[in-house]
């Protein structure tokens, strides 16, 4: 059995990942909003929330977190959902492409036609979204979001929990630092501090 904890959004995106991949293993969500409970969502059913999830038979339940609006949610449920004793699975879509020598970490979620280059290590939670190219020997740290039909350049360092908008360009060898956010069409050109948001061409802290 396969278990997506949180149902919106980025749980139907990876419910789409594993039909396209044709698995014949049980799929169902996982939500604490008690209204979704009995409720199907795609046609899967929603058992309920962290409490139901905890009752399952951890050698036969693979777990994903699709927590799509906070970084550092997703990373603290993904720790839950693994203290729990689950292993945990990442859907990568048929239409990606993942270099033979990339390295994908655990609860990794990996849109279409997403690219993903050669040395690059790709850590625990990250969301990678359609057609976003990451280059060589990139890394992206633990929680880190990369949006639609962004580029990130050969050796960049992204910072845990940090956030790349929508069509965005990372030049190389830059670092994004920890739980910065660039913003949407942003084009890097020089490293961004931890928690600071840049956006424009070239990209530039908003409260310049």
């Amino acid at each position: 059995m396969k278990v997506i904890y949180c149902a919106g959004e980025l749980g139907r995106v990876v419910l789409d990942i594993l039909q396209r991949r044709r698995t014949d293993e049980d799929v169902v969500f996982a939500d604490d909003d008690p209204e979704l409970k009995g409720t199907s969502i795609d046609g899967r059913d929603v058992i309920g929330g962290v409490s139901e999830l905890d009752r399952l038979d951890k050698a036969e339940a693979g777990v994903i977190v699709a927590f799509a609006d906070r970084q550092t949610v997703r990373l603290e449920l993904t720790d839950a959902v693994r203290e729990m004793g689950f292993d945990l699975f990442s859907a990568v879509d048929a239409d990606s492409s993942v270099a033979t020598t990339a390295t994908i970490g655990d609860g990794v979620i990996l849109n279409a036609q997403a690219y993903v280059g050669p040395g690059a290590t790709i850590s625990e939670a990250v969301v990678i979204d359609s057609a976003a190219s990451v280059s060589h020997d990139v890394t992206l740290e633990e929680g880190v979001t990369v949006g639609p039909n962004t580029t990130i350049a050969g050796g960049v360092t992204v910072g845990r929990d940090a956030f790349v908008g929508a069509g965005a360009t990372v030049r190389d060898d830059v670092t994004i630092g920890t739980g910065a956010v660039v913003g949407a069409g942003a084009v890097v050109t020089s490293s961004v501090p931890p928690e600071t948001t840049v956006v424009g061409v070239p990209a530039s802290p908003i409260d310049e």
